[in-house]
């Protein structure tokens, strides 16, 4: 797995469980603005994958 996707995956996850981004921010060791950063990255890949999926039963 890349570092990029598993840094998204992590700040994803970070968010999911803390249900705070500056909670989440802190937990992870990096600035709210960079989290939320990466977590919008991670949404958009995850939207390009589904987009790619469309065709699967």
């Amino acid at each position: 797995m890349e570092a990029t996707a598993l840094r998204q995956l992590t700040a994803y996850t970070a968010v999911a469980l803390a249900a705070s981004f500056t909670m989440a921010a802190a937990e992870v060791h990096v600035s709210q603005s960079s989290l939320s950063r990466a977590v919008a990255d991670a949404s958009s890949s995850a939207c390009r994958l589904a987009d790619q999926d469309h065709g699967a039963p």
